[in-house]
């Protein structure tokens, strides 16, 4: 349980796009019951309700007796989550800065330390895990992670899928490329491996996507869908996916 606990952040953390330090899953969805008090829940809102501020790591380096400092006085304001942010250019504006490709977006610019450079990764593990203790989620804009030249952007197509071995072992786990087949999933599924699957257009994409498959229950697959509240809930035939999965990845811990 502890194993899949620790696999589960990572692998959320790891995707910006959900890369949280805790798990909040559904929270801040608007409640059913019919009976909330719109004015004390205003004043007042519950765990999940709360701002998701843009937290730009740009302008100066990161200090981390200054972090510590910017997320105790947010987290004491309602503040659920960070959503980690580059100053980026615009293509259409600055021509030749981003002559040679730019992702998705506009060239970004790095920081200091710069984005994905070990030092980067020795404060961004660090203020994860003070995150977590203060019960608030961090992640980090797509167009960072979609930027030509940050060695995981493939021009034209998205996201490179050597991320999913690579990248891993900055959070404590191990990702590795595992057969389609229906005993393979359910082999790992059962030793609590959280697994990755790139899709291809069906029920879940009409273009590219990922989910994760996390356990098994009733001989069919439990889904974590982060773009979908209903498809995470619905229980899948591996027959269903088995078509729309274009590959996969298994993640165990380091340690």
């Amino acid at each position: 349980m502890i194993e899949r606990r620790l696999i589960g952040s990572a692998l959320l953390c790891l995707f910006f796009l959900g890369g949280m330090a805790q798990e909040q899953r559904y929270n801040g969805y608007p409640s059913r019951e019919g009976n909330i008090d719109i004015k004390e829940n205003f004043a007042d809102p519950p765990k999940g309700y709360g701002n998701i501020p843009f937290y730009w790591w740009n302008g100066d380096s990161l200090n981390r007796e200054r972090l510590q400092e910017q997320l105790q006085i947010l987290s004491e304001a309602s503040t659920d989550g960070f959503s980690v942010s580059y100053i980026h250019s615009h293509p259409l504006v600055d021509v030749k800065l981003n002559s040679n490709g730019y992702g998705g977006f506009g060239k970004a610019d790095p920081g200091t330390p710069g984005v994905f450079t070990d030092r980067w990764w020795e404060t961004w593990n660090w203020f994860s895990g003070k995150c977590a203790d203060a019960g608030v989620g961090l992640g980090l804009d797509d167009y960072v992670l979609g930027w030509t030249k940050n060695g995981y952007y493939v021009e034209g197509v998205g996201s490179s899928w050597n991320m999913m071995t690579d990248v891993g072992s900055y959070f404590g786990i191990q990702g590795s490329e595992i057969p389609l087949g229906k005993d393979s999933i359910q082999t790992e599924l059962e030793l609590g491996h959280p697994i990755i699957c790139a899709m291809r257009p069906g029920d879940f994409t009409t273009t590219g996507h990922f989910i994760v498959l996390v356990g098994m229950k009733d001989g069919k697959i439990c889904v974590h869908d982060y773009d979908s509240k209903k498809r995470s809930k619905k229980l899948w035939d591996y027959e269903t996916l088995e078509s729309q999965i274009n590959n996969l990845w298994s993640f165990t811990t380091l340690f």
